[in-house]
């Protein structure tokens, strides 16, 4: 080995390791994308109007701050109070 070659051993481990973090990623976004879907199919007409409404927006992410007792509503009263929201934000001037 010439000098000039001391570290492909090192460099082929470490092609190694980032192609297989590739597949493993690859993996886990295909996971992500038909779980995302198997929910989606879950929706009433609320929470697709939702999903709509975000998916033209080319919203990624969401984060909510939810009041006490939040957690005891349904997905389709969630859906309900973001739409009113987003129609009172509209009907502002």
């Amino acid at each position: 080995m010439t000098k000039d070659d001391s570290h492909q051993p090192e460099l082929a481990a470490q092609l190694k390791m980032a192609k297989d973090e590739i597949v493993r990623l690859r993996r886990m976004v295909a996971d992500r994308e038909y779980m995302c879907t198997a929910y989606r199919n879950m929706l009433g007409p609320k929470g697709l109007e939702v999903a709509d409404m975000w998916d033209e927006r080319g919203v990624q992410r969401i984060h909510f701050s939810w009041a006490q007792g939040a957690d005891a509503l349904s997905g389709e009263d969630r859906a309900g109070y973001i739409l009113a929201f987003e129609n009172t934000l509209r009907e502002e001037p």
